[in-house]
């Protein structure tokens, strides 16, 4: 194992993880556009059925970052939804993002909408043989060498790539009955 591979190893290593962080910036900037996309899907399904819709927000800090609360309630005599939010997005467990919602107009008064990809793909595996008498630098060459080229090839992350799940009595969604949008999904439980 010479130095030179040594360095090319490392060079491989630091162009993997520059795609790995542009993708993954990428990626935030669409969810966000996605959750702010949702929030005024929900102003819009509740603006149509003649509900009064507010809008407030409020900073706050968590032990790392400052985190912005959004709220968009909506009212209609006693009946309210309200959704909650924040931004940056506050994950939950291996999912992009969640909204809280709070109604009585549903049999659902309260329940989490979680927001992931709508197909869930894998994550990319590389498999290799390993060869009798390769150094293990080769190797790991190889194998870098694999996951840039099929970073490369993904296609770049699209708003519509993402969707909605419903999350009730703290349990994961059913990730195969996504919806495209939050005012589908307000559809789908109140109308």
């Amino acid at each position: 194992m010479g130095i030179e591979k040594l360095k090319q190893l490392e060079i491989l290593k630091e162009q993997f993880g520059t795609l790995q962080l542009e993708r993954a910036q990428a990626k935030e900037k669409v969810i966000e556009n996605v959750v702010i996309s949702g929030a005024n899907d929900f102003a819009k399904f509740f603006r149509e059925k003649e509900f009064e819709v507010k809008e407030s927000k409020a900073p706050y800090l968590t032990p790392h970052i400052q985190v912005t609360r959004y709220e968009v309630s909506a009212n209609f005599k006693s009946l309210y939804a309200i959704l909650q939010y924040s931004l940056p997005a506050e994950k939950l467990m291996g999912t992009l993002f969640r909204y809280e919602l709070s109604m009585n107009i549903s049999k659902n008064t309260k329940c989490g909408i979680l927001i992931d990809s709508l197909d869930r793909p894998g994550p990319v595996i590389v498999s290799r043989m390993i060869k009798d008498g390769r150094d293990e630098t080769d190797e790991q060459m190889e194998a870098l060498k694999d996951q840039i080229e099929s970073y490369k090839k993904r296609p770049a992350p699209k708003q519509e790539d993402y969707g909605f799940y419903i999350r009730e009595d703290n349990k994961m969604p059913d990730f195969s009955n996504g919806y495209k949008s939050i005012y589908e999904l307000l559809q789908a439980i109140i109308d």
